[in-house]
């Protein structure tokens, strides 16, 4: 194997590693809750969106270097964004909103969320939920929809309940 390819290996090698990790740490174990992204993917295949979350870990995800410094790059930007409207908005990253329903656990991440005062002494609430670094998605797609109003749901659900967490003290 020439240079060249053994660095191109080593540097993949680093990013699935680094991207497995980052998983464990943010979202923890995916089989053991469902998230709004899960309820989402539902949206085009049921079966699908079933055997992609338990089925095996290995086959279910694109762990090919370019879909990986893809999602680098959309965690940058994210982190990129935040950084930005800190100074001069409250917002939080890496919301979590954590119930149960029949005994299901399920875990509900939101990328960021933003307050902003409605005028009448209390607060407008905006998500931020960032999909995509990419161009080429003119048209939002329907799972991406769907989870972005499961998300809307439960936070309206669970807004004065002690459901909430963030990975961060951000405020």
């Amino acid at each position: 194997m020439d240079e060249a390819l053994r660095i191109k290996k080593m540097i993949d090698d680093s990013i699935k590693a680094h991207s497995k990790k980052q998983t464990a740490e943010t979202l923890g174990n995916r089989r053991l809750y469902i998230g709004a992204s899960d309820l989402a993917s539902a949206s085009g295949c049921l079966r699908g969106a079933a055997v992609k979350k338990y089925g095996c870990e290995d086959e279910k995800t694109d762990l090919s270097f370019q879909n990986l410094m893809s999602m680098l790059r959309g965690h940058a930007m994210e982190r990129g964004l935040f950084d930005a409207l800190k100074p001069y908005v409250k917002c939080m990253e890496q919301v979590t909103i954590e119930f149960s329903v029949s005994k299901i656990r399920h875990q509900f991440h939101l990328d960021m969320v933003i307050l902003r005062d409605d005028g009448q002494g209390g607060a407008t609430v905006d998500i931020l939920e960032n999909k995509t670094v990419r161009q080429e998605y003119p048209v939002l797609r329907d799972s991406y929809e769907t989870q972005i109003k499961v998300q809307l749901a439960a936070l309206d659900r669970f807004w004065d309940k002690p459901a909430f967490f963030v990975r961060n003290d951000l405020m």
